[in-house]
């Protein structure tokens, strides 16, 4: 059993911005991650590591512009009329990774490691953030982009490393 270490972290957070001057005066911060959730285990045996964690999240807020009413223009500038802030949340965070260390004596002056690493092993589709953008469409006229931001998906790592 002291080849084998695992722990879990739990974080709740309540961050809100707070503006007298403003209407409304107390909204979500952008990065309020209500939930956040990390178990992982390692195991040791010969010159082997493995290692397994998993990471889950509540997604974090952004803010839609109003729908009937996306775009003000002052002077023929376009601005995104925004509703209100932070009340839309992208949606949660799943993320599982494994990985393998072998360790390995080359001679008396050199050691190697080799290590494999498999990032979102379930390629799960993760957001990040969302936020919006002025574009203009074919016939030049301002319109709303709303752009979507996610994680890698299934990601491979290899390296070795000569150490002496």
């Amino acid at each position: 059993l002291d080849k084998f270490n695992a722990w879990f972290s739990y974080t709740y957070m309540d961050n809100e911005y707070q503006f007298t001057d403003l209407e409304p005066s107390t909204f979500p911060h952008r990065l309020d991650i209500a939930h956040s959730a990390r178990v992982a285990a390692t195991y040791e045996i010969n010159n082997f590591t493995v290692a397994l964690g998993t990471h889950f999240r509540t997604g974090t807020p952004y803010t839609k512009p109003i729908p009937n009413n996306p775009l003000n223009f002052d002077n023929g500038q376009p601005t995104i009329n925004y509703s209100r802030p932070n009340a839309e949340t992208v949606a949660s965070y799943f993320r599982t990774d494994a990985s393998a260390k072998y360790e390995f004596k080359i001679d008396g002056t050199f050691n190697g490691t080799l290590h494999l690493s498999l990032l979102n092993i379930f390629d799960r589709r993760n957001p990040l953030d969302t936020y919006y953008r002025i574009a203009e469409d074919e016939a030049g006229n301002a319109t709303v982009n709303r752009v979507d931001q996610f994680s890698l998906g299934f990601t491979p790592n290899l390296s070795f490393n000569l150490l002496f």
